[in-house]
């Protein structure tokens, strides 16, 4: 199936590491986290500036995001977070604070840590923090980061190289909290540990005292007694409970009845002393002075200035000490109600009361404690939401799963047999009574048990006791998977790999589907919809490729390439101006053309070639190196006219020198060969990479008008990178050929039938630049066209282009194998899911644009509004030709057919450019691609109803159309209710996607009620 989040879960032997990748690739971000909050927070900030802490949150949501879209996670969870980021990173950009990026961020963060033992991050918490803040005392001690103490009233402060007066203190918590946390056996386990003569575990006097006497030094230095009382009280709390066996907090309903009270009573009761504060009555103010230093005062001045909204607000606090008009609320309670609004205070009191019981009914009594100090605790300060100080909320995982299954009689827990390729239990979660809640059952519903005692020590072998009584083995408990299979390897779970252990998959249309992989032997099938068709039972073929696999690799490198650009267009668009756009725009028209000459057709024809002979390593081999030859001879041709183009142009010749490097990149370029063999992830990882550098070097040097030949230099740089890296690879798929038998003639004239269509496609994708370069000679004109073409090619790879790349090379070998069946019902499936994107996207695009662009762009891109409503409908019809022509007219061998349509549409589009550009500049060409594309689309479709009958379109399209034109209604009439341009663009996506979805559902459309269908009956099974 295409959507099975499962298919690029990733596999490492865990008797060769003690680390999963993504608990590493997570660990590495809250670690960058923790290490910039204390940059920022302390002296070094002044040293090192702004921009360090900023890059450095840049990357780290990056890597939460990789996280969550290369692990087991529904689509919407990734869609979901890669939306958050998405945001955090434009508001991190503008500039803009409040409520709503601290929300994101965290949202982001938690999920990252989702299936990761809450036990294991208190370690990295704990040894981060105390490695960071040992670090910053002695700097500070050496005086590099020293600053003068703090007059505050009758009290000296010493800032101990701090900005923040009291972070000495705060940042204490993770420290003491997270070290007992992490180092502490949970009672069960104890007790079992106990009766067998064993070590248990608990954090030794000496490592309490060291603690305990950090915590004394920042109580000494800055007079901040509150913190210091609360984490006083939970070392004391810790040894009456851990080391004296006082049990405070037993699993009695009353018990549990507080922990659930505990944090919404509080808030309640902070929000009634606040409202009766009379600043006027000398009570007031001596109990105000004495037990709270005016926090009460100051929450009273924020409650009465700014009230409770139901929704964030940004409140404006003065954090200077000195000033007279000094306001800051402190209070965690009040600052979560007045600045993140009741609905959100609800969600998060409920968390940590849900987190509370949590820990009471699974007797975990560090926690208990922890939670106690910090409901306390935030009746003063506010650590509710800063991860760096009290990650508190990454128990939240934790929480859910000892509330989904309860505790188990004995200390037992379910430890999950998650199949071939998934991720491997956590002993560490184990040893806590419970794994997280998506980890605790095994694909095929049976359920494992293991005594808490089998499960605690990380160097003995697991012995889980499956419902039937049998013993399952496995090697040595390292917080991973028990299977031993090809060790030394990593490996990604493929979906015609054994037949055991993989829930179902599917694509919704119309609710259909069928078993491929013969009958159930008691494991959910993997099914592809057929639009309503039946198909046969067949048995795969254990070495092809997974499609799933592939697609969900392509679109998450699709997601790469839209978020980096939705993340840099802004920058660069108010740095450069309209005016530089414009002239990158340009001149890369003109590189365009040599680069196309270079890579003649080999894209498309390498790719068939490659997929056709695969299985024949000789084959292919041969095949490879005189595909590749002969790029080799053409980029040559190609450097070398455009060397000398160069040398003739008087205009902007500076700016086409880096540009070299895109035509040499081209040379270098062999994704086309693991596209044939369907290996995308050597393709992603690469490239991803090298983008990823390129935004961070763009955020990094690029700064003002003058930095464009620097831009150029770095997209062109990165590309050619990109396309190096991949050749490291090679080795492992090639054999050595004899170079003398080699003949490039054949391909370079089989290519030549790919590259006159490409000639043909640049006419109304890069001449339209060229033409509105040379005709209209504004800059401003050709930068706001090239805005709204970039964004319209990101929403293209949205819609459809990492279906296309991954079902082209399939289709091909299908082809091959003569499955008609199997190709019609794909076609037929990426159209329905092409209707319903495009229509949704393009139409959604045409709603938001007058508030987007000025938001997105910012100033001098007024004209883009216009141009960005005229080519929405563009999604829709580029979709369909591309899915026809790479899905059907590539694969099919009609490889020349597709040409001649594709001419036609260039030929309409020129002549409409050179009509229309003169007199309406970028509108006009709008309309010259808009009638080109129709023109192509309709040819695909005429010429390919043998195999492919138009009645799709009408069938599956008109209800998304109506859907999509309601939606658009929706949104226009929702604009004029909201002056702010982001809280309009929210509102309006959100009314526009609920609408297009209510009315999708009300019309019956077959698309969504299938994936609906499909989705109930995937949790129903695995109910079961």
């Amino acid at each position: 199936m295409l959507f099975d989040s499962r298919a690029i879960r990733l596999r490492i032997p865990q008797n060769d590491v003690r680390i999963r990748l993504d608990e590493l690739i997570t660990f590495a971000g809250l670690i960058l986290w923790v290490l910039q909050a204390y940059i920022d927070d302390s002296g070094f900030g002044t040293l090192f500036g702004t921009e360090l802490g900023k890059l450095i949150r840049y990357f780290c949501l990056l890597l939460f995001l990789v996280k969550i879209v290369v692990t087991d996670m529904h689509l919407a969870a990734r869609a979901v977070s890669v939306a958050a980021v998405f945001f955090c990173y434009l508001m991190m950009i503008q500039q803009m604070a409040g409520a709503g990026i601290t929300f994101l961020q965290l949202f982001v963060m938690m999920m990252a840590v989702k299936d990761i033992s809450f036990k294991r991050i208190c370690k990295v918490m704990f040894w981060t923090c105390l490695l960071c803040y040992l670090g910053v005392l002695f700097f500070d001690k050496v005086g590099l980061i020293w600053r003068p103490p703090l007059i505050d009233g009758n009290r000296v402060r010493d800032y101990m190289g701090f900005r923040f007066v009291s972070f000495p203190a705060i940042y204490i918590f993770n420290l003491i909290f997270c070290g007992c946390y992490a180092y502490t056996d949970p009672p069960a386990v104890a007790e079992q540990k106990r009766r067998a003569g064993q070590y248990v575990q608990r954090l030794p006097l000496w490592a309490l005292a060291v603690l305990e006497g950090i915590n004394v030094l920042a109580y000494i230095r800055t007079n901040t007694n509150i913190p210091f009382l609360v984490t006083t009280l939970f070392v004391f709390l810790y040894l009456l409970c851990v080391y004296g066996g006082v049990n405070l907090f037993p699993n009695h309903p009353l018990i549990r009845f507080l922990a659930g009270i505990c944090y919404p009573a509080l808030a309640f009761f902070t929000y009634e002393v606040v409202s009766h504060y009379n600043k006027n009555s000398k009570l007031w103010l001596k109990i105000d002075d004495k037990l709270t230093h005016f926090r009460i005062r100051h929450a009273a001045e924020g409650l009465k200035t700014y009230g409770i909204h139901p929704f964030s607000q940004v409140v404006y606090q003065n954090g200077d000490l000195e000033s007279p008009n000094y306001f800051y609320i402190d209070s965690a309670y009040m600052k979560v109600l007045i600045n993140y609004g009741l609905v959100f205070a609800i969600i998060l009191f409920g968390i940590y009361a849900m987190i509370s019981v949590a820990a009471v009914r699974n007797q975990d009594i560090v926690l208990c404690i922890w939670m106690v100090c910090i409901a306390g605790y935030s009746l003063m300060n506010n650590v509710l939401m800063d991860v760096e100080q009290c990650c508190t909320l990454f128990a939240f995982w934790y929480a859910i799963g000892v509330w989904t299954f309860g505790r188990r009689p004995g200390g037992a827990f379910p430890v999950p047999d998650r199949g071939r390729g998934s991720a491997p239990p956590d002993p560490e979660n184990a040893a806590g009574g419970f794994l997280p809640a998506a980890s605790m059952f095994s694909g095929s519903g049976d359920r494992l048990f293991c005594s808490p005692e089998e499960a605690a020590s990380e160097d003995e072998e697991i012995c889980c006791r499956s419902a039937d009584g049998t013993v399952r083995e496995g090697g040595e408990n390292h917080g991973g998977s028990t299977d031993l299979s090809d060790a030394g390897t990593v490996e990604i779970e493929n979906e015609d790999g054994p037949d055991t252990g993989t829930e179902e998959a599917s694509v919704p249309d119309g609710g259909n589907s069928e078993n491929e992989e013969g009958p159930d032997t008691g494991t959910e099938e993997a099914s592809v919809p057929d639009g309503g068709s039946g198909g046969k039972n067949r048995k795969k073929d254990p070495d092809e490729p997974s499609v799933r696999l592939n697609f969900v690799l392509s679109l998450a490198y699709q997601v790469l390439v839209v978020i980096l650009p939705m993340i840099t267009a802004p920058y660069v668009a108010r740095v450069l101006g309209a005016d530089k756009n414009g002239i990158y725009s340009f001149t890369a028209s003109y590189q365009t053309y040599f680069s196309m000459f270079a890579a003649l057709g080999t894209v498309s024809y390498g790719s068939r070639e490659i997929a056709r002979n695969r299985r024949d390593r000789a084959v292919r081999s041969k095949l490879f190196w005189e595909i590749e030859l002969m790029t080799v001879l053409t980029s040559t041709v190609s450097i070398a006219a455009f060397i000398v183009f160069i040398v003739f142009r008087d205009r902007y010749q500076i700016f086409y020198i880096p540009q070299i490097m895109s035509i040499l990149a081209v040379m270098f370029d062999i994704s086309w060969f693991f596209s044939g063999i369907e290996e995308f992830r050597y393709i992603v990882t690469k490239n991803a990479l090298f983008k990823l550098a390129g935004a961070v070097l763009i955020f990094t040097l690029v700064h003002k008008p003058e930095d464009l030949l620097l831009y150029i230099a770095i997209l062109s740089a990165t590309t050619m990178l990109g396309n190096m890296s991949m050749w490291i690879y090679m080795p492992r798929f090639l054999d050595p050929v004899d170079f003398g038998t080699l003949r490039i003639r054949h391909h370079l004239r089989e290519t030549f039938v790919y590259f006159i269509p490409s000639i043909a496609t640049s006419v109304y994708t890069v001449l339209d630049k060229t033409l509105i370069g040379e005709i209209t000679r504004d800059e401003v004109e050709n930068g706001c066209y090239d805005k709204v073409v970039q964004l319209i090619n990101i929403m293209k790879a949205l819609t459809f282009t990492a279906l296309n790349s991954v079902l082209s090379a399939r289709i091909s070998f299908l082809f091959a194998e003569k499955r008609y069946d199997e190709i019609r019902r794909r076609i037929e499936t990426s159209i329905n899911y092409i209707l319903f994107t495009g229509f949704g996207i393009g139409f959604g695009l045409a709603g938001i644009a007058p508030r987007f662009i000025p938001w997105f762009l910012g100033p001098g891109y007024e004209r883009a509004v216009l141009m960005l409503i005229m080519m929405s409908p563009i999604v829709v019809i580029i979709g369909v030709s591309n899915c026809l022509g790479s899905q059907y007219y590539t694969p099919s061998g009609k490889r020349a057919q597709s040409a001649r349509f594709i001419i036609v549409g260039a030929c309409v589009n020129l002549a409409l450019n050179l009509l229309l550009i003169p007199r309406f500049w970028g509108y006009g060409a709008i309309a010259a691609s808009l009638i080109a594309e129709m023109t192509i689309t309709i040819l695909y479709i005429t010429f390919a109803r043998k195999s492919f009958h138009p009645v799709v379109f009408v069938r599956d399209g008109w209800r998304k159309l109506l859907s999509a034109g309601l939606m658009y209604g929706a949104v226009r009439a929702v604009d004029p209710f909201f002056h702010s341009n982001f809280a309009a663009l929210a509102a309006e996506v959100c009314v526009g996607g609920a609408v297009y979805i209510i009315m999708l559902f009300i019309l019956r459309d077959h698309f969504m009620t299938g994936f609906c269908m499909d989705t109930v009956r995937r949790i129903l099974k695995r109910g079961r």
